[in-house]
């Protein structure tokens, strides 16, 4: 059975164009040690969730992007 679910975020917009699926993601992501569901990553891609530190400069790196590429970032408020 193959899960679908379209997301229109940077982090999903730079996954599709390097031409990786979600399960290929967490199946890469379990191979570097994080604990990397396609579950979560549809979480973090729909904004429901933020990565820690680690997974968020580890999924930069494999999708060849700064990481400000991959996630919007909230204004400080004073």
């Amino acid at each position: 059975m193959s899960r679908r679910l379209e997301t229109d975020t940077p982090l999903s917009r730079i996954r599709v164009a390097r031409g990786l699926s979600r399960e290929a993601v967490a199946h890469l992501a379990q191979q570097a040690g994080y604990s990397l569901s396609y579950d979560g990553l549809t979480k973090y891609e729909m904004e429901e969730r933020e990565p820690r530190v680690g997974l968020a400069l580890w999924l930069a790196e494999l999708y060849e992007a700064e990481p400000r590429e991959l996630w919007r970032l909230k204004e400080i408020q004073p």
